[in-house]
């Protein structure tokens, strides 16, 4: 869809024009969804057992109760999964956000978090 009038404005400028988050910033999000998904098991047990490692939460003094290991890689096939790609952005966010009732809520509160 081409939107007129954009055209010789920077990438910047149109998102935010139209009000926005840059493909980077969506990407983020779509995978922090995914990742609070598969931590409060709304998806299948056998794929978290997969998926992610839960950190000992007994040593955390810091953050959240949900902190996730991020494994040793030498490939660049794993580097850049999803699994090794979400582990250090979702171990950043907030207590209050990743201890949420829902995906709703998590969704509205990622969005008012500055993830550029």
């Amino acid at each position: 869809m081409k939107l007129n009038g954009l055209a010789n404005l920077s990438y910047a400028k149109r998102l935010e024009i139209l009000g926005l988050d840059s493909l980077q910033t969506r990407r983020i999000k779509s995978d922090l969804v995914l990742c609070y998904s598969i931590v409060q098991f709304m998806v299948t047990a056998l794929l978290i057992l997969q998926t992610f490692v839960l950190r000992n939460t007994s040593i955390i003094t810091r953050g959240h109760n949900f902190k996730l290991y991020k494994p040793l890689c030498n490939l660049n096939v794993r580097k850049y999964s999803f699994v090794y790609r979400v582990v250090q952005t979702w171990n950043c966010l907030s207590s209050y956000t990743v201890s949420t009732d829902n995906i709703c809520t998590f969704r509205t509160k990622l969005d008012s978090l500055d993830l550029s």
